[in-house]
């Protein structure tokens, strides 16, 4: 039960050659003292930038370390987006043999201004830093990703970053999976009105990691603290694998073209105040996807946003 922190700014806590400034992977092992087997472990990575033009100030993010066991040749990021309201998003994809190279190519999902599939080769251990502007230009595009590997097992962070002219915004962080579950949990879902614009409005991208979704399969329920059942919203299309749709609890995207819902707030969801949960669930033997962003109404205070994996549900 005991830890131990590495800093990336002192070298001294981390030795063996390591030099600061840093880019790259981090692969941890640990073995017992008693008998040299392999001892259990988990970690967490936390980053943070002070952005050094416009004004001064801390972006930090953090996420969960991967286990090799959940490293898969097919990984699924929910959302992928190049210059979409200013933000762009970045994976890191590693590699996670210890002697095997392999070619991993990302695929982005149907959607406006699809990117073309973009490949390289990741040696052992390393990663591939991309994102979908490298095969798009600036042109905005908003959808998900599949990420394949020809040879060994890889694990992908995802993080989107909004810049807008000189002002650095935001920057999260979110993980890639390999598999996901039929039903999986939202446990805090925020909406508030636009004005003043301190709090939070939570937003949900659902991606279909398994066999095709028929239309109105996919129902995204929105809870009361107390339970009560506040919006039932149920896809409109088919979901085809790889694919994406986008849910809050307003209702309030425009056109309102991927759930119908049993509730639409007026003017946006403008005035509209919601704190809760959600659950979505998709049709037997389906597997779910899901990263949830909670980004402030007024885009001066959204350097509070933040992104977290949905969490799978027997």
């Amino acid at each position: 039960n005991a830890s131990k922190f590495f800093d990336g700014n002192n070298p001294a806590s981390i030795g063996g050659g390591y030099t600061n400034p840093f880019n790259g992977s981090v692969v941890v092992t640990a073995t017992k003292v008693s008998d040299g087997t392999p001892a259990m472990i988990v970690g967490t990575a936390e980053e943070k930038r002070i952005e050094a033009t416009g004004t001064a100030r801390f972006r930090a993010y953090g996420f969960e370390a991967i286990a090799q066991s959940a490293g898969s040749t097919t990984i699924y990021m929910p959302t992928a987006l190049c210059q979409f309201n200013s933000a762009t998003t970045f994976f890191a994809v590693q590699n996670m043999s210890f002697s095997t190279p392999t070619v991993v190519t990302i695929t982005y999902s149907a959607g406006t201004n699809q990117p073309t599939a973009a490949s390289t080769t990741i040696q052992p251990l390393a990663k591939w830093s991309v994102n979908p502007c490298q095969s798009n230009g600036t042109t905005s595009y908003s959808g998900a990703a599949v990420i394949q590997s020809s040879a060994s097992p890889i694990a992908a962070v995802g993080k989107a970053s909004q810049v807008a002219g000189t002002q650095a915004r935001y920057t999260t962080a979110y993980l890639a999976q390999a598999t996901g579950p039929t039903r999986v949990a939202v446990p805090y879902i925020r909406w508030s009105p636009a004005s003043p614009g301190t709090d939070f409005r939570s937003t949900i991208a659902i991606q279909n990691i398994g066999a095709s979704i028929p239309a109105g399969q996919l129902v995204v329920r929105y809870y009361a603290p107390n339970g009560t059942l506040v919006n039932t919203c149920t896809s409109v299309n088919a979901l085809a694998n790889g694919a994406k749709l986008n849910s809050n609890v307003a209702a309030a995207f425009a056109g309102g073209t991927d759930f119908s819902c049993t509730t639409v707030q007026p003017t946006n969801g403008s005035t509209y105040t919601f704190s809760g949960a959600a659950v979505i669930q998709g049709p037997a033997g389906s597997s779910l996807s899901a990263v949830i962003r909670n980004s402030t109404p007024a885009a001066s205070t959204q350097i509070h946003t933040e992104d977290f994996n949905g969490i799978s549900l027997p």
